[in-house]
């Protein structure tokens, strides 16, 4: 893994209901190198 997506609060809830996707308004910040398509750790804000 390249890097590390950390959610905003409260924006968690799809991903740990297995949605596919995060999206961009749901991200508070990207920590480390990441380049499109990379598989990166996701993390909630608390």
């Amino acid at each position: 893994m390249s890097g590390t997506v950390v959610l905003k609060r409260n924006r968690a809830r799809p991903v740990l209901q297995r949605h596919p996707w995060v999206f961009s308004g749901a991200i508070e910040r990207i920590e480390g190198e990441v380049a499109d398509g990379d598989v990166v750790e996701v993390r909630d804000a608390g």
